[in-house]
């Protein structure tokens, strides 16, 4: 899977926006829990990982059983 296949994945099957999919590092998905933990986004004019601008921007957002396994092979290789 193509990183930008990846990305439209994330975004379309669990509701992520650009940013938070930038900043998304293995560390936020937690297969066990069936959760991404969205706790930073990537700013575009700063080019840094910067906290959410607001307290509904850190949530955890369902993690659905295609992409799970989408994830997983894609971090495999």
């Amino acid at each position: 899977m193509s990183t930008k296949t990846g990305a439209f994945q994330c975004a379309f099957l669990a509701g992520l926006r650009r940013g938070e999919i930038l900043a998304l590092s293995p560390s936020n998905i937690l297969y066990d829990e069936q959760v991404i933990d969205v706790a930073s986004s990537w700013d575009t004019k700063t080019h840094q990982i910067v906290a959410p601008k607001s307290r509904a921007g850190m949530r955890r957002v369902p993690l659905p059983d295609q992409l799970a396994g989408l994830l997983k092979r894609h971090l495999a290789t």
